[in-house]
């Protein structure tokens, strides 16, 4: 018998990674819906599904099975496909083996940010977000930066052994945005690490998508109190994160 609240952690999960890829039209793709959501379904039934290390796992799955695959070439140099990599799942792909190609991406996504960093920094500098407003909010000791360019989301992954760099596309056609977190040393000092926190953008109706620590990590409870008081100001306008509203705010 599955209990109402993983039935529900399950339910979240199959909308999660349906929504993954209902923007993908090809007929190979929606063959290998069922075949994901099962594997993170069957994620959830492993024991104590709700601790960190389960969520992690879940969080980490998802961000594979949406990523674009990637190859080594020559000198270990990491190339990137157009191909995502929910087509290397198959009715033989097991736990085990999703968590080791998972894995194995994560690590070869690090390389490729390195390299992007210092093949295309500069281009990516250019690459600006020009509709989100250049703001940086302080909160109950924690700070709050809105990413501005596709530069600044490349060095948040690198610097947070994450994938937030593949949020670019979302970001440059105002479906998301990215914060970096950090505590401020005049204010609950080593009370928090660093964290990402990635919102999804409806009109003018902010909502939380994740908060992650570095690997990907689960963030504080505490500091989960102070994200969703900054999320319902970005929503009453307190704070104002798109360029569009902020002449508005000044009259």
């Amino acid at each position: 018998m599955v209990s109402t609240e993983r039935f529900d952690e399950i339910k979240k999960l199959r909308t999660h990674v349906e929504r993954l890829f209902l923007g993908q039209v090809s007929t190979k793709t929606v063959e290998k819906f069922p075949v994901a959501v099962n594997l993170i379904c069957q994620l959830m039934r492993s024991p104590n599904p709700l601790e960190e290390d389960i969520k992690s796992k879940i969080s980490d799955s998802l961000d594979f099975i949406g990523g674009s695959e990637l190859t080594f070439q020559e000198n270990n140099y990491v190339v990137k496909s157009r191909r995502k990599n929910i087509h290397t799942l198959d009715s033989k792909t097991t736990i085990k083996s999703l968590e080791r190609k998972s894995r194995t991406w994560h690590r070869m996504l690090e390389l490729y940010n390195q390299s992007e960093l210092l093949r295309r920094g500069e281009d990516y500098k250019k690459m600006v977000y020009d509709h989100l407003a250049d703001l940086t909010i302080v909160e109950d000791g924690v700070s709050f930066t809105v990413l501005q360019n596709r530069y600044e989301l490349l060095m948040e992954g690198v610097d947070m052994r994450h994938c937030v760099a593949t949020y670019h596309d979302r970001i440059k056609h105002g479906r998301y945005a990215v914060l970096s977190l950090k505590h401020c040393p005049s204010k609950s000092e080593g009370l928090y690490s660093r964290a990402t926190l990635g919102l999804k953008l409806n009109d003018d109706f902010v909502s939380l998508d994740q908060c992650k620590g570095v690997y990907n990590a689960e963030i504080n409870p505490d500091l989960l109190v102070i994200v969703n008081k900054v999320i319902k100001k970005l929503n009453d306008k307190s704070y104002v994160l798109y360029k569009r509203d902020m002449a508005l705010s000044s009259v």
